[in-house]
């Protein structure tokens, strides 16, 4: 018994390389007479492998824990990124539902602009004066836009007195709407003469050649009598 024991203790020294030269020496040289010792190399043998093998084992056990929690964390992380993900495409649809699907600006203004009267029909004879006296006021200012809303609202309400239509329809001109200038100038020049025919020949003759009706504002410059709109139709019937 003692005998196994030191074989026992000798063969792990030769297995864990604990003996110096000189032993490992006689070690093989006792190997080579000792039976007993044979089969104590060969059982720690199978032992030592067994063990090393384990530690193998556990080595690649430890490798593969290692990796599945690599693997977890980044299917974590992915997890996370995924959620992310949603969470900001949740947002944009959200943002994009609660406020870009709302109606642009010209889809509300097609739905709710119309254009309302101005409610000249309620204004008595002195109120469509005062707003005549506004507009010329303002057309004499310049103001040209304010005197146009004036006018026409004048104009609308039928009053007696030329000048709404006579500046009415020089305005038009300046909005560049020359075919309801011409309407409106032409229809006082058919109906009635005043002392405003110089100015609506001029003005309506401008039309014409603007639309490119030379024809019909040849003889309205060829009219013009006297005052400045006769030098200035002659210098344009010369450029005919």
């Amino acid at each position: 018994m003692k005998a196994r024991v030191k074989y026992s203790e000798l063969v792990c020294q030769f297995l864990d390389d604990m003996l110096d030269e000189n032993q490992l020496k006689e070690f093989h040289q006792e190997l080579c007479v000792n039976e007993e010792l044979k089969k104590e190399l060969e059982a720690q043998k199978r032992i030592f492998n067994i063990i090393k093998d384990k530690e193998k084992v556990d080595f690649y056990m430890s490798l593969m824990q290692s990796e599945k929690r690599v693997k977890r964390q980044r299917i974590l992380r992915n997890g996370l990124s995924i959620t992310s993900v949603l969470l900001i495409l949740f947002s944009v649809w959200f943002i994009n539902n609660e406020y870009f699907s709302k109606k642009t600006n010209d889809e509300i203004f097609a739905e709710y602009y119309s254009l309302e009267s101005p409610g000249v029909i309620t204004m008595g004879p002195k109120e469509i004066k005062e707003t005549l006296d506004k507009g010329l006021l303002e057309f004499d200012y310049g103001n040209y836009d304010t005197a146009f809303v004036l006018l026409q609202n004048a104009y609308d309400a039928k009053i007696d007195d030329i000048r709404a239509a006579v500046y009415l329809g020089i305005l038009y001109i300046e909005k560049k709407d020359y075919q309801k200038a011409i309407e409106i100038l032409k229809n006082i020049k058919d109906s009635e003469k005043t002392v405003f025919n110089e100015k609506i020949n001029w003005y309506l003759a401008l039309a014409y050649i603007k639309i490119g009706d030379r024809e019909k504002a040849k003889p309205l410059l060829e009219n013009l009598d006297s005052g400045c709109y006769k030098s200035r139709a002659i210098k344009v019937l010369e450029d005919f």
